[in-house]
């Protein structure tokens, strides 16, 4: 049976930020403590990456047009500008007609982490070093350890839930099957990497042992302003579909499957209602 093509989703990491408060490093005083306000409310996107965030809209959406546009971003500045940026493409009325969601559980997870703690491993925006605190904090900080670490399954719930959720919103809109959708997804790392880990299979999971390898599949960090961009299908129906390229890769999932890996990471996360 043919698909129905039901729009299109765009899932990214924010753009380019600057590296201190209101894009002036000189007069931050103290150093900025990862998923504080001011982390959340002052670092913002550069003037360069806005305009590739502009431009990649124009490549991606073109002229196109849309019956329903939907933004999920984190409860950061940076996410919510880039992806107010990527709308605009220099066509006028997408961003200001498209509903936006923020959600709390695609930042930096759950409450009084500290991400500076020293059992971290070392994060930095340099390719290498950024490869290797995606891969050491699935295979170290997956699984819950305590109160001050992150959890890289928890994020990863609040992840493919947001994506879920997405979904669902858009299928509540949709009227008719020849109506066009738009879902754009702007995050961070670790959250977003949570999707290539997926797509890629780059996890083995020994939930018994709580042991985690990323294996050989794994492609590297996902960059500040780096797209996975598909397709939605079938959303007048019950069980609607999402198409990925993530690095190289396309990876088609039922909105099932997603609630399959979302009850999986779940019960990784040990987390209760």
């Amino acid at each position: 049976m043919e698909q129905n093509n039901s729009g299109i989703v765009v899932i990214s990491r924010h753009g380019k930020k600057f590296p201190g408060r209101h894009g002036n490093m000189e007069k931050d005083k103290e150093p900025l403590i990862p998923a504080s306000f001011d982390d959340k409310n002052f670092i913002y996107i550069t003037p360069e990456s806005a305009q590739e965030l502009r431009e990649e809209g124009k490549k991606i959406l073109g002229e196109q047009k849309f019956d329903h546009s939907l933004l999920i971003a984190s409860d950061f500045i940076r996410a919510i500008q880039s992806g107010g940026y990527f709308l605009e493409r220099g066509i006028p009325g997408l961003k200001d007609s498209t509903y936006i969601i923020q959600r709390k559980d695609i930042g930096f997870g759950k409450k009084n982490v500290d991400w500076n703690d020293p059992r971290l491993p070392k994060f930095g925006n340099e390719k290498e070093v950024a490869d290797k605190f995606i891969k050491k904090f699935f295979e170290k900080f997956y699984f819950n350890i305590d109160e001050k670490l992150p959890c890289a399954a928890e994020m990863s719930y609040g992840y493919i839930s947001s994506i879920i959720d997405g979904i669902e919103y858009l299928q509540s809109q949709q009227k008719n099957d020849g109506e066009k959708n738009l879902f754009t997804h702007f995050s961070h790392a670790p959250n977003v990497d949570t999707l290539a880990m997926i797509v890629l299979g780059c996890l083995e999971i020994d939930s018994k042992n709580r042991i985690v390898k990323v294996n050989d599949n794994y492609k590297g960090h996902t960059a500040m302003g780096e797209m996975f961009t598909g397709s939605m299908y079938d959303l007048r129906t019950d069980n609607p579909s999402l198409e990925l390229a993530v690095k190289g890769t396309i990876k088609g999932y039922k909105v099932s499957d997603l609630k399959r890996m979302q009850a999986e990471v779940y019960e990784h996360a040990n987390m209760s209602i």
